[in-house]
């Protein structure tokens, strides 16, 4: 006998939804995409970090600071007539992380102005200014005014060349130091933190040996 086809109210349909499996599916493909998002996200807010270079916009990035210590360091190596030094008292020899330049002074006569790498974490003063921790600074003598040229560095040294382009390995000596005449920068840096992930590639600024006063070097 066969059984009765059951009918339904006028006004009622069958009953609809998703299966379990179907749920689970769609919650799947939902976390997927989410996932993929913030991925994204994170990606895009590293990248912007690093490309400013810094954590705050208001200060200059890494390549900013590159490009004003080559212009600087260039222009005052281009006009400069001497490396400054003296045997006597105070005596004072050009290093590794600071030299000093003879330079025209708008008014008449000569200046000096002191390229200055403070290598510690804490701010040193040197001729009456404070110089930053890790920082290149620029300081004019007859003013005292001091430049912060660039920051975060990790290294910074001046490398000093005679006529014939050999580097200089000593500066003690009076008649050695009169023979500099050419003067190059190296330095690197970087910023950001390894805790966070947004440490920064290292960036370097290398100058090339620039000779002082834009003489020949047989000068």
């Amino acid at each position: 006998m066969t059984p009765p086809t059951p009918t339904l109210r006028p006004g009622r349909r069958p009953a609809g939804g998703f299966t379990l499996v179907e749920v689970l599916i769609g919650m799947t493909l939902a976390l997927v995409m989410i996932g993929a998002v913030l991925s994204t996200f994170t990606f895009l807010g590293r990248s912007f970090t690093r490309t400013l270079g810094i954590g705050s916009a208001n200060q200059p990035n890494l390549e900013m600071q590159g490009r004003r210590v080559l212009g600087y360091f260039a222009n005052d190596i281009r006009t400069a007539s001497a490396v400054y030094w003296s045997s006597t008292s105070p005596t004072y020899y050009p290093s590794s992380t600071e030299f000093t330049l003879v330079v025209p002074d708008p008014t008449g006569g000569t200046r000096k102005v002191t390229y200055y790498y403070n290598s510690t974490a804490a701010v040193v003063a040197y001729l009456s200014c404070s110089i930053p921790a890790k920082s290149l600074v620029r300081i004019d003598q007859a003013t005292s005014v001091m430049t912060v040229l660039h920051s975060n560095l990790l290294t910074c040294s001046f490398s000093y060349y005679d006529s014939a382009t050999s580097p200089y390995t000593t500066f003690t000596s009076s008649s050695y130091l009169n023979g500099i005449k050419q003067v190059a920068l190296l330095l690197t840096a970087q910023v950001g933190s390894s805790t966070n992930q947004t440490l920064s590639e290292v960036s370097t600024v290398a100058s090339p040996r620039l000779a002082i006063g834009n003489k020949g070097l047989s000068q």
